[in-house]
């Protein structure tokens, strides 16, 4: 008797499996990712409580430092065996966390009456910064899960 499910719905089951890993490594990236750049954010705005807004931002790239490895270390623990690249995506990740934490502190700090001048250097320093931290994060996260 043949078998009722047939050769095709193999193959959709197949595919159904590989868009379901794909959907929880987008989704995971995306959680890393918004935790990174909220972290950082409110850090900032806390930092803002105690010292000017134009001293806080100056600071950014620490927080971007921590953020930026828990992100990589999130990345790798939470996907394990699924990333192809363990180290180029979480770089990617970090190095998109810089520039967004650029964009939103231009974007903020004249909306809580501060005045700011971010240059290509600031942007060029949150890029680096992040992206190497997240790297390390990923690094480390590869070492302790032995991966």
């Amino acid at each position: 008797m043949a078998d009722p499910k047939g050769p095709s719905d193999k193959g959709k089951a197949d595919k159904t499996c590989k868009t379901d890993k794909e959907r929880s490594m987008t989704a995971t990236s995306i959680k890393s990712l918004g935790s990174g750049i909220g972290g950082t954010v409110v850090l900032t705005l806390f930092a803002g409580t105690f010292l000017t807004i134009e001293k806080a931002v100056f600071i950014i790239p620490l927080f971007l430092a921590f953020n930026g490895a828990m992100i990589g270390f999130q990345m790798v623990s939470d996907l394990g065996h699924q990333i192809r690249g363990k180290f180029i995506f979480p770089f990617i990740m970090g190095t998109g966390q810089g520039a967004a934490v650029f964009a939103l502190a231009n974007v903020i700090v004249p909306m809580v009456g501060g005045f700011l001048l971010l240059s290509a250097v600031d942007l060029l320093v949150y890029i680096i910064v992040s992206g190497v931290t997240c790297y390390l994060g990923a690094r480390l996260a590869a070492r302790h899960f032995k991966l």
